[in-house]
């Protein structure tokens, strides 16, 4: 039986090695990525191309349902230098009780299990921003200063939607229900990306375009690696749930 026992620990060895490996080569793909300086402004009318905007009113029956109401849509440039999409676009959404936004994004070419995902966003008198995002936190480099970002990997929007509320101040006026402040907060952790990348040693400058450092470049893989394990478990819990929101196209 030693060839088992040498069998099992070269397994047990080897998967790690494996791993690590991966995370080296996605790592050192992730330098060679070129970031650029982006800045959030309202989309122009009849501007989101057909295809964005058929995967970003998936979310709007739900949403409807939930008690928000359509406010605008937002239009910036891809943060990745290489991006195939010359914008891109985030339908906003504020609920009828103004505690809370909804922003709406479609999921890119590589993307996710849904056509559109939901970030349910609050702001507070105190300075901070409450975001609940689902089975995406992973593929967020950094998190805008100020923001506290909550991710359960869970089945679906509604249950992200739940969470979200369990979030929010029991004091109704500790939150900021203007719409147009709202807007300028977004604006804010948008127009700051590349500065909190910098700031926070993510990132460095080449001649016209940021790159990531390679530590951050190596935690930022690994954890892509964990979130997408926890992505693809929440997937398929919700495949087994019937009448699934991410059946619907939206997660």
């Amino acid at each position: 039986m030693d060839w088992v026992a040498s069998g099992l620990l070269a397994l047990a060895i080897g998967l790690p090695a494996v791993l690590v490996l991966g995370v080296l080569l996605a790592a050192w793909r992730l330098t060679r990525l070129r970031w650029r300086d982006i800045a959030l402004g309202l989309a122009a009318p009849g501007s989101v191309p057909p295809p964005v905007r058929t995967a970003l009113d998936g979310a709007r029956p739900l949403l409807t349902a939930l008690g928000f109401q359509f406010r605008y849509t937002t239009a910036s440039e891809p943060a990745l230098v290489s991006s195939t999409e010359r914008l891109t676009f985030n339908d906003v959404y504020q609920h009828a009780d103004k505690h809370a936004h909804a922003v709406v994004t479609a999921a890119s070419a590589a993307g996710r299990p849904a056509a559109c995902s939901i970030m349910w966003v609050t702001q507070l008198r105190s300075g901070h921003v409450l975001a609940t995002v689902n089975c995406y936190l992973h593929k967020l480099l950094t998190i805008p200063a100020g923001w506290l970002m909550d991710d359960g990997y869970l089945p679906g929007a509604q249950q992200s939607w739940r969470r979200h509320l369990q979030r929010l101040p029991d004091n109704p006026q500790a939150i900021v229900t203007d719409g147009v402040e709202f807007f300028r907060a977004n604006k804010q952790a948008v127009d700051s990306f590349i500065p909190q990348c910098e700031k926070r040693g993510l990132m460095q400058a080449g001649d016209a375009h940021w790159q990531l450092r390679w530590p951050a470049a190596v935690v930022f893989a690994f954890r892509q690696v964990l979130g997408q394990r926890r992505a693809i478990k929440a997937a398929r819990r919700a495949a087994r749930r019937p009448g699934s929101a991410v059946k619907a196209g939206v997660l």
